[in-house]
């Protein structure tokens, strides 16, 4: 059996306002396998200046949100959307940002985080495909166990 293995990668933004002086994070809740359980466990014991939080469930999905308490958004400085009229309003918030969380335990092509990767930003992922075939943990990115 013939096969191949293909990667896909965005071309890179040449970003340069993008710095990690202080941390700026983008979750887009797209499943309910990823929620704010899962992110807030993974920033304890961050410096965390500020999240975005986009809530808008893939189409497939129950509508269930886990949204973050009053004190995480005071702590976190959490900001929040629920739909981008325009692809553009999305990459305008994304790019005020340098983490961003993959959302999906598993991805296809995954373009969000390669989007993101392509910004230079920092892709926090779940230890699965499509992530772990493009981030080595600690390299160029963090990759977790979504059960522990």
């Amino acid at each position: 059996m013939r096969s191949l293995c293909v990667q896909y990668f965005p071309a890179p933004d040449k970003n340069e306002s993008l710095h990690f002086k202080s941390l700026k994070a983008f979750f887009w809740q797209r499943t309910n396998k990823i929620t704010w359980n899962h992110i807030s466990q993974l920033l304890k014991g961050t410096t965390i200046h500020s999240i975005h939080f986009h809530r808008a469930i893939d189409p497939h999905d129950e509508l269930f949100l886990v949204n973050p308490s009053d004190g995480d958004v005071e702590k976190y400085n959490i900001t929040f959307s629920d739909w981008f009229d325009d692809r553009r309003d999305y990459m305008d918030i994304l790019k005020k940002t340098n983490i961003y969380f993959a959302p999906r335990l598993y991805e296809g092509i995954g373009m969000s985080f390669l989007e993101a990767m392509a910004m230079g930003m920092c892709v926090v992922a779940p230890d699965s495909p499509t992530m772990n075939e493009y981030i080595k943990d600690g390299h160029n990115g963090y990759l977790y166990d979504t059960d522990n």
